[in-house]
């Protein structure tokens, strides 16, 4: 025991995990208590802001995910090739955020407020300077994890987490949406002063137009990419908070928050991987090994995420004891975490993609299903307006998208395995049916599909958790 446990200390995997996920925790204690100081009609207008602040995270032309992939597939590369990416990405980051700045002068001084419904105007320069540092965080953090220099990235996630726990139990009402939005300037910044101070790379800016229209050409396919995956739930977010008033997005984005919680954690897992994932993946590999690393991947993440997914389904009732002025919060987390696990379960077939070059083909996907989602919201909603059943829509296209991904990417492989039978249905449908089921009926049985998948799975689940164990126990284990 005192062996694992020393193995465990070693491993560059567990003190990151550790404080990412105390992160996690103060983070849903303090959307707790922002739920409940601000109740659901200022938690609307903080959830549009959080909806414009995801939009403008991709206001960088994905030069940061450029940089990953292509460090990630070249580690091996002297220093010097290493650095001049690292610098280029620095100065192209920072002449958008001069870009976008010229844009907010336009709409700020606008003699219409287009947002006018969330009062967003007098919050958006305080969300400006927020981004401009935040962008600037990214990409140290792709090259912090890629050098697998993991304790700065998780000190950076806890200031995520103070920057919303401290303005909360300062304030209320609407004077706590702006303190949050200053909390996050002060310790967005505090973050990219500690990322400077310790580089793997070292600082610096520079043009050259070669390697910055590298970064741009593969950032831009990449961030639509990115924006074609997330853009479904973004769209579905943009129409909730138009079709709807301003009290009951409050609802759908205090639910959304309790329900990333199980994305974000899951997220903490490929943010370690994702590097290796892409090294172990990629075309220069023989088959059987690509399929062999493919299945682990593929088998690890999707057991997890449906053991948190539905873990979070049976300790929904307790939420809604807690906050009783949120009257839909059972029935939308629900549908939303179903939503979560249903985007993600193509995991390892999007590595493979991304690896391959081939991510227009994801994006291809995902903008189909990003038009069909926001057509079946248009339609649902002309004729039911339960907030629910229309948010059913995006739960199928979400899982539409990953079951397209999936088979892209074993025709990728020249592969013709069957990834859907009657077996596979009931052992993962099974759970999920009834779950939806529950959620409809009101019924009072939320941890009947955990155990449900868990008699289904016992075996998968047992050796998912051999294979956890041996991961945390290699020092070794984030290495490319």
């Amino acid at each position: 025991m005192i062996k694992i446990f020393n193995a465990l200390l070693k491993n560059g995997i567990v003190p990151f995990v550790g404080v990412k996920y105390a992160s996690l925790g103060l983070s849903f204690i303090a959307t707790l208590l922002i739920a409940s100081k601000l109740a659901p009609f200022y938690f609307g207008i903080w959830g549009f802001i959080l909806l414009i602040q995801q939009y403008l995270t991709y206001s960088n032309f994905g030069v940061n995910y450029s940089l990953n992939a292509i460090l990630s597939t070249n580690f091996e590369k002297e220093d010097e090739y290493k650095r001049k990416l690292f610098h280029n990405t620095l100065f192209l980051t920072l002449f958008i955020s001069l870009f976008v700045l010229l844009l907010w002068i336009g709409y700020y001084f606008w003699p219409t407020d287009i947002f006018g419904k969330y009062n967003f105007k007098e919050y958006s320069l305080y969300l400006l300077i927020f981004i401009s540092f935040e962008n600037l965080n990214q990409i140290f953090i792709n090259v912090y994890r890629i050098y697998n220099k993991l304790l700065l990235v998780g000190l950076a996630q806890l200031f995520v987490a103070l920057s919303k726990l401290i303005p909360v139990l300062l304030l209320d009402g609407e004077a706590l949406i702006y303190g949050l939005l200053v909390f996050q300037i002060i310790f967005s910044s505090l973050s990219l002063v500690v990322f400077c101070w310790n580089s793997p790379l070292k600082l610096g800016l520079s043009f050259n137009l070669n390697t910055s229209s590298l970064l741009l050409k593969r950032g831009v396919s990449l961030l639509f990419y990115n924006i074609s995956f997330y853009f479904i739930l973004m769209t579905t977010k943009s129409l909730i908070s138009a079709l709807y008033s301003v009290e009951m997005y409050g609802e759908f984005s205090f639910s959304l928050k309790l329900a990333s919680i199980a994305h974000l954690g899951m997220n903490t897992i490929s943010f370690l991987f994702f590097p290796k994932f892409l090294n172990r993946l990629k075309k220069d590999r023989a088959t059987s090994e690509i399929l062999n690393n493919l299945d682990n991947i593929k088998n690890v993440y999707s057991t997890l995420y449906f053991i948190i997914t539905l873990l979070l389904v049976a300790l929904v009732p307790l939420i809604d004891l807690m906050f009783p002025d949120y009257k839909e919060i059972k029935r939308l987390m629900i549908v939303i975490l179903l939503l979560n696990l249903g985007l993600s379960i193509k995991a390892g077939h999007n590595s493979l993609l991304i690896s391959w070059g081939k991510e227009i083909a994801i994006t291809v996907i995902g903008f189909v299903i990003i038009v069909l989602n926001m057509g079946l919201i248009f339609i649902i909603y002309y004729f039911v307006k339960d907030i629910y059943i229309v948010l059913l829509s995006t739960v199928v296209s979400g899982f539409l998208y990953s079951y397209l991904v999936i088979i892209w990417g074993e025709r990728v492989l020249g592969e013709k395995r069957g990834i859907m039978n009657s077996k596979i249905f009931v052992k993962y449908g099974l759970p999920l049916i009834v779950t939806l089921s529950i959620a409809y009926l009101h019924s009072a049985f939320y941890v009947v599909p955990l155990f449900i998948y868990l008699i289904l799975n016992r075996r998968n689940v047992m050796t998912v958790c051999k294979k956890c164990l041996s991961l945390l126990k290699n020092k070794e284990a984030l290495s490319l």
